[in-house]
């Protein structure tokens, strides 16, 4: 089995389920890579990444029921002389990652890395193929939701400004890709797994280090460097907030000396395989609480423990018109109730 074969399947489950969802339509799905930002590492757009396993940046998956092509940007110079790509394969590469075509977007851009902000040259091939899909009368299936801006959001309306007669063909595809992957694989839940364990031994790590004088920075950094050891990355940024910085939900300057009598919450998770952790423990610096401070942690422990035994399908997270099964409203009673 090929280590493409699961974004192989995904992408067939894809396809079935647009068929049940929009049946007696022609269209074809359109998924958008992320793009490079010189100031900090590339990570794949999740969505692209779960129905191709490629981490290339700026490509775009199309895919009908007759032929899956890869779009690829075309480059000014040489790619692979700065970085390690995907971008300049020869054609039977397309096979192995279950595609039967690899096609350039347009003319070539500046230097080796497109960005979001291209031009109609750049784009030229793949606008026209939209533009004559659209003219057919084809459907064009993407994830986006104009309510909730992202860089592909942003991009796809990018798009839609150089080519104005493909907006009214997009339908979004959201409720669909989301219902796929909330089903999880084997697979998937055994880098879930990894990731809250590297997560769990980063935080042990840190409470056993925690001490008065040392710098929250200090403890980010042990954090991180068990996440990396692991092959890991931050799945965020870590939250290290000591003395009144711990009741900032948002903390991250984590640039507080700790101080005897603190505490300090940690709020961090570890990202393997772009499955991600997120845990938040609060320890207290000098080892041990105070009576106020045990009083109040044992009360959110409590809470936290409640939920957990509550937590089961038919549950949500947060629904104010059904509090009698909603988390977030039921977590908010046991509190009061405690005081």
């Amino acid at each position: 089995m090929s280590s493409y074969t699961p974004y192989i399947e995904r992408r067939k489950l894809l396809q079935t389920a647009l068929s049940e969802a929009y049946p007696g339509k022609k269209g074809s799905v359109i998924l958008f890579a992320g793009f490079e930002h010189h100031r900090y590492a590339f990570r794949q757009e999740s969505t692209f990444y779960y129905f191709t396993g490629l981490e290339e940046p700026a490509t775009i998956l199309q895919m009908d029921h007759n032929a899956t092509t890869l779009w690829v940007p075309s480059y000014g110079s040489s790619r692979s002389q700065w970085v390690s790509t995907i971008a300049e394969a020869e054609q039977k590469h397309a096979a192995q990652w279950g595609m039967n075509d690899v096609r350039h977007l347009g003319h070539p851009c500046k230097g080796y890395a497109a960005t979001a902000a291209c031009t109609q040259k750049e784009y030229e091939h793949f606008l026209e193929d939209l533009a004559a899909r659209v003219a057919r009368g084809e459907l064009l299936y993407m994830v986006y939701s104009p309510s909730r801006v992202t860089e592909q959001t942003l991009f796809i309306e990018r798009l839609c400004a150089l080519r104005p007669e493909i907006a009214s063909s997009i339908v979004d595809i959201s409720s669909v890709v989301g219902a796929l992957r909330r089903t999880k694989s084997r697979d998937e839940l055994e880098m879930i797994y990894d990731a809250i364990d590297c997560t769990m031994q980063a935080i042990e790590a840190a409470a056993m280090r925690t001490g008065p004088d040392l710098f929250e920075y200090q403890l980010q950094a042990g954090v991180e460097f068990i996440f990396k050891e692991a092959g890991g990355s931050p799945a965020f940024p870590t939250i290290v907030g000591s003395g009144k910085n711990s009741t900032v939900l948002h903390y991250t300057a984590n640039n507080r000396q700790l101080r005897a009598g603190d505490l300090v919450v940690l709020d961090c998770g570890a990202e393997i395989g772009f499955y991600c952790a997120d845990l938040t423990r609060t320890l207290p610096v000098s080892g041990t609480f105070t009576n106020r401070q045990r009083e109040v942690y044992d009360c959110v422990l409590a809470t936290q423990d409640y939920i957990a035994e509550l937590a089961a399908p038919g549950y949500w997270l947060h629904n104010k018109d059904y509090p009698d099964k909603s988390l977030h409203h039921l977590a908010y009673e046991f509190l009061k109730k405690q005081g």
